[in-house]
């Protein structure tokens, strides 16, 4: 595991001070992993070749204590597993659309505490959506939303609430909370620690906290997709550490995450997709595919059905002035069963309608 800012502060707490001098100066040793540090050497070994005054031996012991709790797989007993997916179970707070058919396609993955992507052009409109009619009819909660390139649009959130009704529709914008990065990997790395900790002061602070159920990741691909280079492995690195620890924190804080990602084209179809005609595929690579627990694919039915298919007939049939077709499917699933799909429509491209074939 690549020495980080976030895993080295989760690890150490408030043990050393300046992280990132720790971390800088660590490198430069030749200590760039976890494992560098805890098995290359002895620990008085390892000590003597780190930079004079950088810490005391038995900080630098306490460090090794960290880490190695931090590395370390945790064991369960089966008694605490059944008892933890009982809980999970009763404590399910949905993520639906109010549209019959698309809540059914997600009725097996919402509810989880893990991260599941939204992929393709209206992934936005889906994610808000979600969001605040949870947060229109639970007034005690909350969502969190990072938005990494500038897809978050407040007068299209606005829209879509209004046509909602609930307890808490006058105050779900509020309790809406939006942390921009628009800046690289680090800058993500940063958000989701600070996130952590006001997570962490929201349940020590409050005798009845503002609960957080959700977590939006807008599109990451800016950040991670230059790096991802056939010739060199750092990118594919860096994407694999940070899917890694948004997957551990939400379990960590009992969230559902909702990670947005772009399309590229699949020559000559996307092998995952139940349809021959989808030339389109999520972004972000192969290294990207598995590193989720769910991939839910929205594409325009234009693109996923034949042209001479009856599906594709019978959709066009339905199509109004403001209205598009656009189809929903599961590519790929641990909670549910792949290749699902169903069709919807989307009323000027925000507000997401029933539809019956």
């Amino acid at each position: 595991m690549r020495l980080n800012h976030v895993d080295l502060v989760r690890s150490l707490g408030n043990s050393f001070g300046n992280v990132e001098d720790i971390i800088r100066e660590l490198s430069n040793a030749g200590f760039k992993t976890s494992a560098d540090l805890l098995f290359a050497d002895s620990p008085a070994n390892t000590y003597n070749k780190l930079p004079q005054g950088l810490m005391t031996y038995s900080a630098f012991l306490h460090l090794l204590d960290c880490l190695t709790a931090f590395a370390s797989a945790q064991i369960f007993s089966s008694s605490d597993v059944y008892e933890h997916e009982t809980a999970v179970e009763a404590a399910r707070f949905g993520g639906e659309t109010g549209m019959r058919q698309l809540d059914q396609l997600f009725s097996g993955v919402s509810g989880i505490y893990g991260v599941i992507e939204l992929s393709g052009g209206v992934s936005t409109v889906i994610a808000l959506t979600i969001l605040l009619r949870h947060l229109t009819l639970n007034p005690e909660h909350s969502s969190r939303w990072i938005d990494c390139n500038s897809d978050f649009f407040v007068d299209k959130a606005a829209l879509i609430l209004d046509k909602m009704e609930g307890p808490g529709k006058d105050t779900a914008l509020e309790r809406l909370r939006v942390h921009i990065c628009n800046d690289d990997v680090k800058d993500l790395n940063n958000a989701l620690f600070h996130l952590g900790s006001q997570l962490d002061r929201t349940w020590e602070d409050s005798a009845r906290p503002c609960r957080t159920r959700f977590l939006v990741v807008g599109s990451m691909n800016s950040f991670f997709s230059p790096s991802l280079s056939t010739l060199s492995s750092q990118g594919h690195a860096d994407l694999t550490a940070f899917m890694h620890q948004l997957s551990s924190f939400a379990q960590n804080y009992k969230l559902t995450v909702f990670v947005l990602n772009n399309t590229v084209a699949s020559t000559p179809r996307n092998p995952l997709s139940a349809f021959v005609s989808a030339v389109t595929k999520p972004g972000l690579g192969p290294t990207f595919t598995y590193l989720t627990d769910t991939t839910i694919f929205i594409n325009n039915a234009e693109k996923v059905f034949g042209e001479h298919d009856e599906t594709l007939r019978r959709l066009r049939k339905r199509e109004m002035e403001g209205i598009t077709v656009y189809v929903a499917e599961i590519l790929r699933s641990r909670h549910t069963m792949a290749s699902d799909w169903c069709p919807f429509v989307l009323r000027d491209e925000t507000f997401i309608e029933e539809l019956e074939l």
